[in-house]
C-alpha cells in the first residue's frame, strides 16, 4: 500500500500557498496542553492513554492539563507560552453545528467557532491541534469544524471524527506521538 510507503499525506482545502510557521519551538522537549471537556461531558477520551505513550517516549515530554477548559483561559494560557506548545489535545469535546463546546467559565457552555479557535492557536505559533469528539458529535459537524481550522491557518489539524474504543485509544495515541 502506498500508505506504507510515504511519511506524511496532506489534504488542502485551497490551493493557495501555506503561510510560513515561524515559531521557535523546542528541540528538547514534547511539549502538549490537553484539554478536557465541561464536566457534564464526560472526562475525555483518550487523555490517559495520551499521558502513557507520552511517558514511553525516549525524548523528555510536558503535559498540561488546562482547566478549566474555557476559551479565555485557553487564549490567555497560550498567550503566556508564545510557541511552547508543538499539540494542543481536544480530548471528548462535542462539536456541533455552531463549533466546539467548551465550559463558559460559570458551569455552563459556550460555543467557539472555528474560526476563533484557528486564531488563538495561530496567535501561540502552536502548529497541531488534535481532535477526538464525544459519541455526540455528528460526523459532517466534525469534519467542517476540522476543515474551519485549517482553512483558518492552523498548520495541521489531526481529527478522530468518531470516539476511539478499546485498544484503539492506545494504539492511536502511540503512533500519533511516536510517528
Amino acid at each position: 500500500y502506498l500508505a506504507t510507503q510515504i511519511t506524511g499525506i496532506s489534504r488542502r482545502v485551497s490551493p493557495e500557498p501555506l503561510e510560513s510557521f515561524s515559531g521557535e519551538l523546542s528541540t528538547e522537549q514534547l511539549n502538549v496542553l490537553l484539554l478536557l471537556p465541561p464536566p457534564n461531558e464526560g472526562p475525555g477520551s483518550i487523555a490517559s492513554e495520551t499521558l502513557t505513550a507520552l511517558e514511553s517516549l525516549p525524548v523528555s515530554a510536558e503535559l498540561d492539563c488546562l482547566r478549566p477548559s474555557t476559551e479565555a483561559c485557553l487564549q490567555e494560557h497560550l498567550s503566556a507560552r508564545h510557541a511552547h506548545y508543538h499539540l494542543v489535545h481536544l480530548d471528548g469535546f462535542t462539536v456541533d453545528s455552531e463549533g466546539l463546546l467548551m465550559e463558559d467559565g460559570s458551569g455552563g457552555i459556550q460555543t467557539v467557532s472555528a474560526a476563533a479557535l484557528a486564531q488563538i492557536l495561530n496567535d501561540a505559533q502552536t502548529p497541531l491541534v488534535l481532535i477526538n469528539v464525544s459519541m455526540h458529535s455528528a460526523l459532517n459537524n466534525v469534519m467542517s469544524f476540522a476543515a474551519g481550522l485549517a482553512q483558518n491557518g492552523v498548520p495541521q489539524v489531526v481529527v478522530s471524527p468518531l470516539p476511539i474504543a478499546g485498544a484503539g485509544k492506545v494504539l492511536f495515541s502511540e503512533f500519533l506521538l511516536k510517528g
